[in-house]
């Protein structure tokens, strides 16, 4: 008997279930819920509103903290067996309950926080993970000559601030209101960041 919360994986295909299940994201939650499903034998359909799936993973990391060929062999080795379908948006969940026995709703945290300061809507204000996915994917602007200012002490925050640098910023600062022990970002991330030095604290 399996303790809660465990997972239980199939070495192989338990064998068709004629269930249909409809995943909506294809980010590491819906990828990871896609390979058990279908292991189990159930008809996996995954709709992804971007062009590619991955969503994090491909979008929101940069390649110098995971590369590219990782998450894409995975992700490749996912697909097999199920139907993924890029570039749909789902509006109505209740339209595809009329095809399909479930649907699993893996879109992932996408709002974001705001501080609720004057200026967070003015020109040169971005969203972290905004500049990241331009990052990766070779379309922000260099910032050669440019003081940036990274506001908060997570993985987003690091991430941007190591982005600023490869993009020849001046200097990079990251302002956070607690102590550098109650930083949420991983620890060793934040110690090769302190190592830049365009980058201060």
């Amino acid at each position: 008997m399996a303790e809660l919360g465990e997972v239980i994986r199939s070495e192989e295909v338990i064998g068709e279930t004629g269930k249909r299940v409809a995943i909506i994201g294809s980010g590491p939650a819906g990828l990871a819920a896609a390979k058990q499903l279908g292991e189990l034998g159930h008809d996996v359909t995954i709709f992804e509103e971007g062009s590619k799936p991955g969503g994090l993973l491909t979008s929101g990391l940069p390649a110098y903290r995971l590369p590219r060929d990782v998450p894409t062999e995975e992700i490749e080795e996912i697909k097999k067996g199920l139907d993924l379908k890029a570039g749909e948006r789902i509006n109505k969940v209740d339209e595809l309950l009329e095809k399909f026995d479930a649907v699993l709703i893996a879109i992932g945290a996408r709002e974001f926080l705001s501080l609720n300061i004057p200026g967070e809507e003015i020109r040169g204000v971005v969203k972290g993970l905004d500049f990241i996915r331009e990052f990766n994917k070779d379309a922000a602007e260099s910032l050669s000559g440019k003081k940036i200012a990274v506001i908060g002490g997570g993985d987003v925050a690091i991430d941007a601030a190591r982005c600023a640098v490869r993009l020849n910023a001046e200097r990079v600062c990251v302002i956070y209101r607690r102590s550098f022990d109650e930083m949420p970002a991983y620890s060793p991330e934040v110690e090769n960041a302190k190592k830049k030095r365009t980058s201060s604290f």
